[in-house]
């Protein structure tokens, strides 16, 4: 019989059946953060060393110090390849390799090519992009929609009994910013967000909570992708000539943001004051505090535009042509 109650009040229910939601797929493991989801996957694999690139966030970096005996770090071109000898890359070490954006895909099936099975792919950009299903990715829904945690792991390992034996985490106490901002706004909120961020950042390891899966469940992937693709694509036409990242147009659709390079420091926080808000990525972690030029203009210089699906045409509009403005003074 099922421990469940009938009647009474409604509530969200999580119990919705989808065939095409974010949680459908085959060997996909939902986890309370992409880090635990990472962390799952190498106290499953197991290596004795680590490539990682400087280039991403520190909870990565922290994630795998705890659990590889070796991290050694690497660079990045302006391409977004990674600058490793692969064939240094010896039978149990692994790399791990960013998806950017979820726009630069081609430096990552460069290195599958190279390294097959050695390679970890950090999907926390990029949703909507596929790769060859052997290979191991790691996921973050919540860069891309409204739910407060959640991490995917995408393996064709057997890890199930050891994914059975996690707690399942409970964040209903960490939703309260998302309806807050919707019903305010983001500014005002923006004291609730910054502590709902500093309260996931030493969450243990559990099992996606039934809200967090819920809420997934509900979204509309299909629509989201399209809407995010088409304003890529209307960004790009507008700011294209401007960016001084080659940005590969493409890619299949969904990416998480148009990431604009221009040399105007001050373009970042003049974005700001015209509402449009604009994360860092990422500060130099301590774990890995080597910076290449490039890699330091992408923190100082690069602005990640909004493209979500909350978005129409007026306002991809707004944001060129805020930038524009802002560029041309």
């Amino acid at each position: 019989m099922k421990n469940r109650e009938y009647g009474g009040y409604n509530t969200f229910s999580p119990d919705r059946k989808s065939a095409n939601n974010l949680l459908s797929r085959n060997n996909l493991y939902s986890l309370n953060l992409g880090r635990n989801a990472l962390r799952l996957l190498l106290s499953v694999r197991k290596p004795d060393v680590i490539y990682a690139p400087y280039y991403t966030c520190y909870s990565i970096h922290n994630a795998l110090n705890s659990v590889v005996p070796e991290v050694r770090y690497y660079h990045i071109d302006d391409k977004f390849q990674p600058l490793v000898p692969t064939e240094e890359i010896a039978q149990n070490c692994l790399i791990l390799i960013n998806n950017y954006f979820g726009v630069f895909e081609k430096p990552v099936n460069s290195i599958i090519e190279q390294c097959g099975g050695q390679v970890i792919i950090d999907n926390s950009q990029g949703i909507y992009s596929e790769f060859p299903s052997n290979i191991d990715q790691i996921f973050s829904p919540r860069k891309f929609f409204g739910v407060t945690d959640g991490g995917l792991l995408l393996t064709e390992r057997e890890i199930k009994d050891i994914y059975l034996s996690l707690p399942v985490d409970k964040s209903s106490e960490r939703i309260k910013h998302l309806f807050s901002a919707e019903e305010t706004s983001k500014n005002s909120c923006y004291q609730e967000y910054l502590e709902y961020r500093k309260s996931i950042q030493n969450l243990e390891l559990m099992r996606m909570s039934a809200s967090t899966a819920g809420l997934l469940k509900s979204i509309d992937l299909e629509y989201c992708r399209i809407r995010r693709h088409r304003n890529f694509i209307r960004m790009h036409e507008n700011l294209g000539e401007y960016n001084e990242l080659n940005i590969p147009v493409e890619t299949p659709g969904g990416a998480m943001c148009y990431p604009f390079l221009y040399k105007n420091s001050d373009l970042k926080h003049r974005l700001v004051q015209n509402k449009i808000y604009i994360g860092t990525y990422w500060p130099v972690s301590s774990m890995a505090s080597s910076s290449s030029l490039f890699e330091t203009r992408l923190r100082d210089e690069m602005c990640c535009l909004p493209i979500d699906q909350s978005m129409d045409d007026d306002d991809i509009e707004y944001v060129a042509k805020t930038v524009m403005s802002i560029i041309n003074m």
